[in-house]
């Protein structure tokens, strides 16, 4: 009893998921370190979140009112559309960000890659048995490993890019302006 209590912990520690019948190890990356790996795993977990996000967003929205019956109020200046707005443009841009890097790796594995890589404890089995994959396994994992190597270049360009405009380098004008 107490071995198999031993045993489970330390699959437990190794990482390696139950499923079925199939185990999986999930170990981080030969081009990225294991820190890196696992915060670009987890920020492609909330990938099926974000989207049932922008569908209940979507689904709600409606003409929001604003009360002017003349009476003064709280110097409130956040407009609730606006929020609204900025949070599904992030959402949207956050999805966006995923699917380019599934589709910069492989268009023809672009579906799988995406069902692979945001469902935690995924299986190559289970995959093959939910969407079609035309390749071996050993192939898959190395379009993996691209896929995420391409999301972390991706999500680096795109954090800079949405950086306030005092935070960006200043660069020089074609015509001798400094802009940002």
């Amino acid at each position: 009893m107490v071995l198999l209590i031993v045993f489970y912990i330390r699959q437990i520690n190794l990482g390696i998921y139950q499923i079925g019948d199939v185990m999986r190890r999930d170990r981080p990356l030969k081009k990225l370190n294991k820190f890196k790996y696992k915060e670009l795993a987890y920020f492609c977990y909330q990938y099926n979140e974000w989207l049932s996000q922008i569908r209940d967003i979507n689904h709600n929205l409606g003409v929001a009112g604003v009360n002017y019956d003349g009476m003064p109020h709280a110097h409130n200046t956040e407009s609730s559309v606006e929020k609204l707005a900025i949070k599904l443009a992030m959402l949207n841009s956050r999805i966006k960000l995923i699917e380019k890097a599934a589709m910069l790796t492989d268009n023809e594995l672009a579906a799988a890659l995406l069902k692979y890589c945001t469902t935690p404890g995924m299986s190559f089995r289970e995959l093959c048995s939910v969407e079609t994959v035309n390749c071996s396994e050993s192939t898959f994992y190395r379009k993996r490993s691209e896929f995420f190597v391409i999301l972390d270049k991706l999500k680096e360009e795109n954090f800079y890019s949405e950086l306030p405009r005092k935070y960006r380098a200043v660069e020089k004008h074609h015509r001798g302006k400094w802009t940002s």
